[in-house]
């Protein structure tokens, strides 16, 4: 490994070869980043999605954030992070599995700063950041004593991802397919054949009002639909014509799941 930068690539193909033919189901777990190391691991960590947190959230903590990278050179607004996970995607092989996270064991000793993210970005932030992590494709793991205080969220957002479908493994997820009026707001759609869901993520700070294009579901413009917010309750009726919009009142560092309640053909 130590021969060539890129030896462990030939050299972890071999070993899931060797390894699968005593234990099929093993899986291969990596922290490093990038489309080779994809194509040799089953999962990866999302280090690279780090340098977001602090790009789209003020940072709270006089101790810093992340002592082992440079700062940040500027901010970034919910849509332009839109752009970096589709150009992401493309960069990467399909078949590529990641499991996200706000806090694990090592963001949380990085340079000895022992920092859970709601110190780091307030618990509101925190909780932003979790279901940011929570609400993308693949996996999600959350380091022990990251969710105190704030258990209910937690729970909440981990029960969201087993019982919704459409935020199963195996589902898809489009970074621009609705487009938001408001550039502190990203919406993502999740896919798994006909069920979709929308998370909506607010990086504002303030109350904000987005309108939401909700295009891309093809709804039926003669056909009826009730859409469901899945923290509040709250739900939406009308025409498939009627919806093509969502318009949204969010508070701040607000989030929101959108699914389809009822439908009348």
């Amino acid at each position: 490994g130590y021969a060539s930068y890129l030896a462990a690539k030939p050299l972890f193909d071999r070993v899931r070869e060797a390894t699968r033919q005593v234990k099929p189901d093993v899986v291969f777990y990596t922290e490093t980043q990038g489309p080779l190391f994809n194509t040799c691991f089953d999962l990866t960590y999302s280090y690279d999605e780090h340098w977001l947190y602090e790009a789209l959230l003020p940072l709270g903590s006089t101790r810093g954030y992340n002592g082992l990278a440079p700062a940040i050179p500027r901010k970034m607004n919910a849509h332009e992070t839109a752009e970096w996970l589709e150009l992401r995607r493309l960069a990467l092989p399909p078949e590529t599995l990641r499991v996200h996270h706000a806090d694990s064991h090592d963001s949380h000793e990085w340079s000895g700063l022992h920092m859970f993210k709601r110190e780091a970005f307030g618990v509101e932030g925190a909780r932003l950041l979790f279901a940011f992590s929570a609400f993308l494709d693949g996996g999600v793991m959350n380091f022990a004593g990251a969710e105190n205080g704030s258990e209910d969220f937690y729970r909440k957002v981990l029960s969201l991802v087993r019982s919704v479908p459409a935020l199963n493994v195996g589902s898809t997820c489009e970074y621009l397919s609705v487009p938001s009026s408001n550039d502190r707001v990203l919406p993502l759609l999740r896919r798994r054949g006909a069920d979709w869901a929308i998370p909506v993520l607010s990086f504002s700070a303030e109350p904000v009002e987005a309108d939401l294009s909700l295009a891309a579901l093809h709804l039926r413009p003669s056909a009826s639909y009730e859409l469901e917010e899945a923290f509040t309750g709250d739900r939406m009726k009308g025409k498939g014509a009627e919806l093509a919009h969502l318009k949204l009142q969010l508070p701040p560092y607000a989030v929101q799941l959108w699914t389809v309640a009822s439908r009348n053909r």
